[in-house]
C-alpha cells in the first residue's frame, strides 16, 4: 500500500469538495471510512466539513465535530464556524447556538466569521430579535459588522416587515462607511413594500419610493429619476421580480401609474443638487407641479434646488426661486 500524509489527504478531501459532484461526495466518504482507523488530524475533518458545507449536510458536519470532542481533539475556528453556517442554512438555531456556546467554553475566539455565520442562522430562522442580538454581541467583542452582517440583518427586517428599522439601519452604514450593495437595496425595498394598506397609497408606491430613495442617497440620482420618470406609466403592482438582474427596478410597463409623493420627489432633488445637476433639480420640481395632489414642493425642495443653483453660480435664477416660494406660500 501507498503511505500519504496528512496534507495530501487533506489537499484529496478538498479536492472532492470542489469536484461539486454526487460521486465525488461518495468517493470522500469512502475514503474517510479508511481514514477514520488511522484516526485523521484536524484539518482532515476541517475539509470534510467543508464537504458537509458544499452539500448542506447538517446532520454528517454535526456528528464530525462531536466525533472530534470524542477523541479528545481540539476543533479551531474553522470547525466551529462550519457547523454553525451548515446549522444555520438547516434552521437548526438551537444547535448553532449551541455551537457558539461551545466554542467560548472551549477557548475558541470567535471571529467576524462566527458572528456573521450565527447572524445567518438567526436570518434563517426569521428571528430579526436574535440577529440584533448577535451584532450587539459582535461589537461587545470589539468587531465591527461588515457588508455581510448588515445585509443579514437587512434581511431580517424584510422578513418581518420592519421597513422602519431597515431604513435605520441603511443610515447606520452610511455612518459607518459601510457601502450598501444590490443585496442591501432589495431587502430595503421588499420591507417597504410590506407597509400595512392602512397608509392609503397603492401597493407599488412603498416599493419605487424606497428604490429611488435609496439611490438618492448613495448619488444614483441617475438611476433615482430614471423610476420617477416612469412611476406614471408603472403597474399599479410592482413586485420584487421586477428588479433585474443588476439590482435595477425594470421600469417602463405601461398601466395605470403611480403618484409619487413629496418625500420621494425631494430625495430625487436632493440627489441631483449635490451632483450639481441643477437642470434635472429643476425638470423634477416641475414633474412634481404636474402631477399635483398630495406631491407638492415645500422647504426642503426649494432648499435643495436653491443649493444646486448656488454651487453653479446661478445667484439671480437663486433669488428668483425665493420669490417663486414666498408667492406659493411656502414657509
Amino acid at each position: 500500500d501507498v503511505q500519504v500524509d496528512a496534507y495530501t489527504v487533506t489537499a484529496l478531501l478538498r479536492a472532492f469538495t470542489v469536484a461539486s459532484s454526487p460521486e465525488a461526495a461518495e468517493a470522500a466518504w469512502v475514503l474517510w471510512a479508511e481514514l477514520e482507523a488511522v484516526k485523521p488530524g484536524v484539518a482532515c475533518y476541517n475539509a470534510m466539513l467543508a464537504l458537509c458545507l458544499e452539500y448542506g449536510d447538517d446532520t454528517r458536519g454535526l456528528q464530525l465535530l462531536r466525533c472530534m470532542m470524542d477523541r479528545r481533539m481540539k476543533p479551531d475556528e474553522c470547525s466551529y464556524n462550519s457547523v454553525i453556517t451548515l446549522c444555520g442554512r438547516a434552521g437548526r438555531i438551537d444547535d448553532a447556538v449551541e455551537m457558539y456556546a461551545m466554542m467560548k467554553v472551549k477557548g475558541v475566539v470567535p471571529s467576524r466569521i462566527t458572528f456573521n455565520s450565527l447572524m445567518a442562522a438567526c436570518v434563517q430562522s426569521q428571528s430579526a430579535e436574535d440577529a440584533e442580538g448577535v451584532m450587539g454581541l459582535m461589537r461587545g467583542v470589539g468587531i465591527e459588522p461588515d457588508l455581510y452582517s448588515y445585509n443579514a440583518l437587512m434581511r431580517a427586517h424584510a422578513q418581518t416587515s420592519n421597513a422602519d428599522s431597515a431604513w435605520e439601519l441603511l443610515e447606520e452604514m452610511r455612518q459607518c462607511g459601510v457601502q450598501p450593495d444590490t443585496f442591501t437595496f432589495t431587502s430595503l425595498i421588499t420591507a417597504s413594500s410590506k407597509v400595512e394598506e392602512a397608509s392609503g397609497e397603492p401597493p407599488g408606491v412603498h416599493v419605487c419610493s424606497a428604490f429611488i430613495s435609496a439611490c438618492a442617497q448613495e448619488g444614483r440620482w441617475q438611476n433615482a429619476l430614471e423610476v420617477l420618470r416612469h412611476m406614471q406609466g408603472l403597474r399599479t403592482k410592482v413586485e420584487i421580480s421586477d428588479l433585474s438582474s443588476d439590482g435595477f427596478l425594470a421600469v417602463g410597463a405601461e398601466g395605470e401609474g403611480l403618484q409619487a409623493n413629496t418625500v420621494t420627489y425631494n430625495s430625487v432633488v436632493n440627489a441631483c443638487a449635490k451632483a450639481g445637476e441643477w437642470r434635472k433639480a429643476r425638470e423634477v420640481v416641475n414633474m412634481m407641479r404636474l402631477q399635483g395632489g398630495k406631491a407638492q414642493p415645500d422647504v426642503i425642495t426649494y432648499t435643495a434646488l436653491i443649493s444646486s443653483y448656488e454651487k453653479v453660480g446661478k445667484w439671480e435664477e437663486a433669488m428668483l426661486l425665493l420669490e417663486e416660494m414666498d408667492a406659493a406660500g411656502v414657509q
